[in-house]
């Protein structure tokens, strides 16, 4: 049976840097994610979340963009799963 000296549940932003701090000092790390590596923040929350927000910029930016000159005759849209679609969080 193989030993360990630390099992790191979950590879969020903590789990990685335990990991790494673990094996720079020549432990034997065994690390256990379910998902994917980064953690929640990584790929379904924070930067998701971004992701959406700056979409909505982009389009509340583009309806008001007469204000500076700027005029378009064109259909605007937003596909939100398209954008979701453009991470690492795909798939989640």
């Amino acid at each position: 049976m193989k030993r360990y000296d630390a099992i790191v549940i979950g590879m969020g932003p903590a789990g990685m840097a335990v990991s790494a701090m673990g094996a720079a000092m020549g432990l034997d790390i065994l690390a256990v994610e379910e998902r994917k590596v980064g953690g929640e923040c990584l790929n379904v929350g924070c930067i998701p979340s971004k992701a959406l927000l700056k979409a909505s910029e982009v389009n509340f930016s583009a309806f008001d963009m007469e204000q500076f000159g700027i005029s378009c005759q064109c259909d605007m849209t937003t596909d939100t799963h398209r954008t979701m679609e453009s991470g690492p969080w795909e798939g989640w």
